[in-house]
């Protein structure tokens, strides 16, 4: 009789739908530029080391999948998000192994707010009649943010228009006059206000 050990292999064959995808971030933050990574995106599947490709798809939960797209295995924004406008999109996902199974699933991506700049900066009066003393109110000044609730601080700097700035002083949210002023050695001064 003859004996002889021999090898016998064993051909793995895709049985398993994946059964779930994580994405590593649903969080992003506002003002980012469009293609700003918002996660990675891995599956679940019972396959092991099975290849999968993921894609944004139709169905329930995908009304703001246009505002996204997916390379490889990264989701990436397709828009600058604003949180004072919209703060949560919906999106579908679909994975797909390399047996052709699939699996989705919805997901919420909430945008984080963050400060953003004042948008315009207002003087409420800019006319003083001349000889009254240093420290005489002109004007009030107020911005305008886009961020509720925001408080504001006001202060003459140099730059593009800010010739003028030595003969004012701004308390609190008030310009005033550094000292008197007389129209007949100049009637108008120019200063540069950073909110």
């Amino acid at each position: 009789y003859l004996e002889k050990a021999l090898t016998v292999n064993i051909t793995n064959q895709n049985e398993f739908a994946p059964t779930n995808i994580l994405l590593s971030s649903t969080n992003m933050n506002e003002n980012l530029a469009a293609g700003t990574l918002v996660g990675n995106l891995t599956a679940s599947d019972a396959d092991g080391q099975d290849a999968h490709t993921y894609a944004l798809v139709s169905g329930t939960g995908s009304a703001d999948n246009a505002a996204f797209r997916v390379e490889g295995a990264r989701l990436l924004s397709n828009q600058i998000f604003n949180y004072e406008v919209k703060n949560q999109y919906s999106i579908r996902l679909r994975v797909t192994d390399s047996g052709g199974l699939t699996f989705e699933k919805a997901f919420t991506i909430t945008i984080q707010n963050r400060n953003d700049h004042p948008t315009a900066l207002n003087l409420s009066g800019s006319t003083i009649l001349e000889n009254h003393p240093g420290g005489t109110p002109i004007g009030v000044f107020s911005a305008v943010d886009e961020d509720a609730g925001e408080t504001f601080t006001y202060a003459l700097v140099s730059g593009d228009g800010s010739q003028g700035n030595s003969s004012f002083n701004i308390q609190a949210n008030t310009l005033r006059n550094a000292s008197a002023l007389n129209a007949e050695a100049q009637e108008t001064y120019s200063i540069r206000v950073r909110v």
